[in-house]
């Protein structure tokens, strides 16, 4: 059984090292990923990017986003999760980006948000929100020197909604004042020791005030959904989150 399993692992193991080859004919471009939104409908909120690592026990890193702006996230592997999440900005002045709560989701050690104050932009469809340091490939008989995918933030049944609104590629290179400069930064493990006298930082309902807590955003305007989705339907899962932590597995070894 265990050799049955070993040669599955081998066999995609190939396939992960493929997905990592530059098809022949392409080459990159630079990539903008950015989100907008109505700025008085959401002007109580900070939006922000998470990014889940694909290997277990990785720290989930965040970024801030500005309306309209590309996003910096840094450098990190392609298949490693993006995700939007949303908080009352006076919870996000408060603690930072440092203060967001992180825990393992899985039980492979796969760190997520747990934060009770920070909620969860959620996709009308199972399409993933380009990831801003995944790759993008072109033809090498295009011409194209970047490419822009924006996606519109919008109020939607108690929480807010994204929809990828277009991509873009242009013959130029993104305009560097059009980057949001500021790096990502980790989160606050949830098992982290009390904070110290003098930080201010809620580590759980008894220190939340009603200012903090995200209520249902304002103007419950929802446009019509695709057919078949009436319900807003989470990003689809990576196949290969689980992959390392299973091949771990087959000899007996813990992640």
């Amino acid at each position: 059984m265990k050799f049955a399993a070993l040669a599955f692992a081998v066999i995609l193991l190939g396939a992960l090292a493929h997905a990592d080859v530059i098809e022949a004919g392409t080459h990159p471009i630079e990539k903008c990923v950015k989100m907008t939104w109505d700025a008085e409908g959401a002007s109580d909120y900070a939006f922000i990017g998470a990014i889940s690592p694909i290997t277990s026990n990785g720290q989930v890193e965040f970024v801030p986003i500005e309306n309209g702006f590309c996003i910096n996230a840094g450098t990190h592997y392609k298949f490693d999760r993006f995700e939007i999440y949303y908080a009352k900005s006076s919870y996000i002045s408060r603690v930072g980006l440092l203060g967001i709560k992180t825990a393992p989701v899985d039980d492979y050690g796969h760190m997520g948000v747990s934060d009770e104050n920070v909620g969860k932009v959620s996709m009308l469809s199972l399409e993933s929100i380009s990831a801003p340091y995944a790759p993008y490939y072109v033809s090498d008989s295009d011409g194209s020197k970047s490419v822009a995918i924006t996606y519109n933030i919008y109020p939607c049944r108690g929480t807010f909604c994204i929809n990828k609104q277009s991509e873009v590629k242009s013959p130029d290179p993104i305009d560097p004042d059009l980057i949001n400069r500021e790096a990502p930064k980790p989160g606050e493990p949830g098992d982290s020791p009390p904070s110290p006298p003098g930080r201010d930082v809620p580590s759980g309902s008894g220190n939340v005030t009603a200012q903090d807590v995200p209520p249902s955003p304002p103007g419950d305007d929802v446009p019509p959904s695709p057919p078949g989705d009436d319900v807003p339907q989470p990003a689809a899962a990576n196949p290969f989150q689980s992959f390392i932590c299973w091949l771990v597995g087959i000899f007996g070894g813990k992640c």
